[in-house]
């Protein structure tokens, strides 16, 4: 009888799943192909991440292992959330499903807040008298805090060689305030960790030391990216008198 009814049950689930209507079942589909990717992406940077002590990493343009695991965190929970509430289920376990989809819901939007708080994130290619070296800056600022890796990149995986410690979250590579040269085997790189200074080789150490790369693909030619402090740098405040404006304000207590 057991056995029975156990089969009687599968037939009617089976029965229920094929009325589903098409859309239901394209969603049911592509929830689960997404929570099958976000998953396996998460394992492959989880994986890459613990290697070499943690200087070796997956960059995908902006996008570092931590932003990764969460992007892919946050698609595996939604997707799960959406297949919890299209799923078909028995009346009986409709109590106990009710408060799962909410914390699959909830889990899902709790996982997505640090993205609205992520750090403002520049890439810029390390070059030298406009060629490319094979590595790549990233800076990540929040606020007045701010630091910068140099990764030697291939494919989807970074390498960390080195680090900088810029002040009040200045960006000094992607303003193009560094300096780079090639001695032999190794490249020489220095930065300005200030935003009103310019970058000096003189009488100090590099900043950082990386090898050479000798790769045929590096290509020449290359303009350096815009400064995103270019702009800012170049604007002139020019002050306007209102003709309507009687209230003495200082700002314009010197003008003619």
């Amino acid at each position: 009888m057991t056995g029975l009814a156990t089969a009687t049950g599968l037939a009617t689930s089976a029965h229920r799943d094929r009325r589903l209507p098409l859309w239901r079942r394209c969603a049911l589909f592509v929830a689960g192909l997404l929570l099958s990717l976000g998953t396996s992406l998460i394992a492959y940077v989880t994986a890459v991440s613990r290697t070499a002590a943690g200087d070796v990493t997956v960059l995908v343009g902006t996008l570092g292992a931590a932003q990764i695991v969460i992007l892919a965190s946050v698609a595996c929970l939604t997707a799960l959330a959406v297949g919890l509430c299209l799923i078909p289920v028995a009346r009986p376990w409709l109590a106990l499903l009710v408060p799962v989809r909410a914390v699959a819901v909830l889990a899902a939007f709790a996982t997505s807040v640090p993205l609205m708080w992520s750090p403002w994130t520049t890439v810029t290619p390390l070059l030298v008298d406009g060629c490319e070296t094979g590595y790549t800056v990233v800076e990540r600022s929040f606020l007045l805090v701010g630091t910068g890796s140099v990764y030697r990149v291939d494919g989807v995986v970074a390498t960390r060689v080195g680090t900088s410690v810029p002040d009040d979250g200045y960006h000094p590579f992607a303003d193009g305030n560094y300096a780079v040269t090639s001695d032999g085997d190794a490249l020489h790189i220095w930065y300005s960790a200030f935003n009103d200074q310019q970058v000096s080789t003189d009488s100090r150490d590099p900043d950082i030391v990386a090898q050479r790369v000798a790769d045929p693909k590096l290509r020449c030619g290359i303009d350096s990216p815009t400064s995103p402090y270019r702009d800012r740098a170049d604007e002139t405040l020019v002050p306007q008198r209102d003709p309507e404006d009687d209230s003495g304000n200082p700002w314009f207590r010197d003008l003619p």
